[in-house]
């Protein structure tokens, strides 16, 4: 990898950069080491996960930003990017030595085995009575959101124009009290209530209404993912069921299934791609957009939002997110809207350049702010991991850490609050939580499981 870097560095931004790079790498594979084995495949954590998609979708391809962008704006952009692979890996090593948590805890959780649901009849009550109201909700939804995109998809295959708009006004610009509660249904409680379902199943339970409630899960769960034509939803329910299958095989499995399950991340997306798109684009058209997408697109919008703040905007202290803004008693501002119109005036009005989470940070708190908002996630990220860890090891957790893992991958295009709220980092856990009790016990108190 090393040389890798040293030789994309030196084509792409130069001998100093080239030097730089490699000492940054040194550096974070050191920190990386004290928390976790990057390269280990049979024990993939959060940290580990997340670590090896950012090299792929941000930290490679600023290089090829940078050489693409003659401005001001790119060393700065660049130091950034870099500056993300000491600061995260150093809240990891704050986050386990304030903890106490060691690596060879990490490796009992893998090592323990997964306890039997069976002992455990209310989980099963609990999760009917959840996966009821999301099926309610989907229903409600439904009827509330009027043209629904996909039905609208297969009347009028091509119509793109007509179907980008009417996949804004079904979910992002749908007027309804209920849209939060319609996106947490969509990109969390779907997606854990499948996980669960699916373990039951594959912990081989003797209730057969797990069988039935996995089928109702994934049925409803792709069906409300897949209503408004987003591509995403569908592809992280697909990724974490096979994610969650990797780790309750204990990272055995082979070559041929890892490259089926990428087959079936990418099917939801490309077929949509196909569909709304005119005749002209083909498969091969589709899939080197949706490659774009993935490994050059994150790092271009992490870009523009380091030439757009401060040069452009003010840095906003604060005002990119929410209810931050609201509490102290600013006016919002809509940073993935704002430089979603600057990189490409055309754009509907609506349109979001979201970005990785270092986007955000400048554009609320500049340099200094990406730097200790750098250590702020890892020390979050480590600290959920170590929470899961130390919990039995059960369907649940798994499903929770499985999650955990796909969740904080958005890290990569969103920024921290969006993954601690809107994409349910926290509301896993209350959740998984709430399935369990009372009976869920503290690992290193269950001498049988250590």
């Amino acid at each position: 990898m090393l040389i890798a870097v040293a030789t994309i560095a030196q084509v792409c931004a130069g001998t100093l950069w080239a030097a730089l790079s490699i000492v940054v790498v040194l550096l974070s594979w050191n920190l990386v080491g004290k928390s976790c084995d990057l390269f280990d495949l049979k024990r993939v954590t959060i940290g580990a996960f997340w670590y090896l998609t950012y090299l792929a979708m941000i930290f490679f391809p600023a290089f090829f930003v940078y050489s693409d962008q003659p401005g001001p704006y790119r060393a700065k952009f660049l130091f950034s990017v870099e500056s993300v692979l000491i600061t995260v890996p150093a809240g990891w090593w704050i986050a386990a030595r304030y903890f106490h948590f060691r690596k060879s805890e990490l490796q009992g959780y893998f090592a323990r085995p997964i306890d039997c649901l069976d002992y455990r009849p209310q989980i099963f009550r609990r999760v009917t009575i959840v996966l009821t109201v999301l099926v309610f909700l989907s229903v409600l939804y439904m009827r509330e959101a009027g043209t629904v995109p996909l039905f609208y998809l297969l009347r009028n295959p091509g119509e793109y124009g007509q179907l980008v708009l009417l996949r804004e006004d079904s979910f992002k610009l749908l007027d309804s009290p209920l849209k939060y509660a319609y996106a947490l249904a969509r990109s969390v409680v779907y997606p854990l209530i499948i996980l669960v379902c699916f373990g039951a199943v594959l912990g081989k339970s003797r209730r057969k209404g797990w069988r039935i409630a996995l089928c109702i899960s994934l049925l409803a769960g792709i069906l409300f993912a897949a209503l408004s034509l987003a591509k995403a939803p569908v592809a992280y329910i697909v990724l974490a069921l096979g994610l969650f299958l990797y780790l309750f095989r204990g990272g055995q499995v082979s070559r041929k299934w890892i490259a089926t399950l990428l087959v079936l991340v990418l099917l939801f997306p490309i077929t949509v791609i196909l569909a709304i798109s005119s005749q002209d684009v083909t498969l091969a058209t589709a899939l080197t957009g949706t490659g774009a997408r993935l490994f050059y697109l994150p790092a271009l919008g992490v870009y523009y939002y380091f030439e757009v703040f401060p040069a452009h905007v003010p840095y906003l202290n604060g005002r990119s997110i929410g209810k931050l803004s609201w509490l102290l008693g600013e006016s919002y501002f809509d940073t993935p809207n704002f430089v979603g119109l600057y990189a490409t005036p055309d754009a509907i009005d609506s349109v979001n350049d979201n970005a990785a989470f270092i986007a955000d940070l400048n554009a609320d708190f500049g340099l200094w702010g990406v730097i200790l908002g750098g250590i702020v996630a890892g020390f979050i990220m480590e600290a959920i991991q170590v929470y899961i860890f130390r919990r039995l090891k059960t369907i649940v957790n798994l499903a929770v850490f499985t999650f955990s893992i796909v969740t904080f991958w958005n890290l990569n295009s969103v920024s921290l609050p969006v993954v601690l709220a809107s994409n349910g980092a926290v509301l896993a856990l209350v959740l998984g939580w709430a399935l369990e009790r009372p009976r869920v016990r503290i690992a290193t108190e269950s001498p049988q499981h250590a």
